[in-house]
């Protein structure tokens, strides 16, 4: 499979960069990430979030709060109960080719796959958010998606008596 690389506009990269910088701090947390994977599905619980994702409860209301504060996920109460849902689809279509990407290192079609969302503008967990956002224009989803990174392969460990 060949490389395809496209060249980004400086411009638009400046403009963008603290923001593609922010979305990335806040996706670096395995937890975080965990969560956001299972809000693609549709709105949760608290509850129903900690026992899918066995995450404790105060790790979980941590995280939870951080992607609240930086308004990556929406809340609702009903009654005592606190529910989550994603609120930025561009968020989303990032964690999308992070799952292409790493999640289905096994699957040679993922990569495809992903293209071929860019090139209709769909993202699986996202397709029925269509909401437009500052970061719409960014296209960082189809650029990255084009780089067609291959599955990376682990060293042998040397054996150590």
């Amino acid at each position: 499979m060949s490389q395809t690389i496209t060249a980004m506009d400086p411009t638009v990269l400046r403009k963008a960069a603290g923001e593609a910088v922010g979305a990335s701090k806040v996706l670096a947390n395995e937890d975080r990430l965990r969560l956001l994977g299972q809000l693609s599905h549709g709105e949760m619980s608290v509850g129903d979030l900690e026992d899918a994702l066995a995450i404790r409860q105060p790790t979980l209301s941590q995280q939870l709060g951080v992607l609240r504060t930086e308004g990556i996920v929406n809340t609702r109460r009903e009654g005592k109960r606190i529910f989550y849902s994603v609120a930025d689809p561009d968020v989303m279509r990032l964690l999308n080719i992070l799952y292409h990407v790493y999640g289905t290192r096994s699957d040679p079609r993922s990569i495809e796959s992903l293209a071929s969302d860019c090139s209709t503008g769909a993202s699986a967990p996202v397709a029925a958010m269509r909401t437009s956002s500052p970061r719409a224009g960014l296209g960082l989803s189809c650029h990255l998606a084009r780089h067609q990174t291959p599955a990376r392969t682990r060293r042998p460990t040397p054996f150590r008596a």
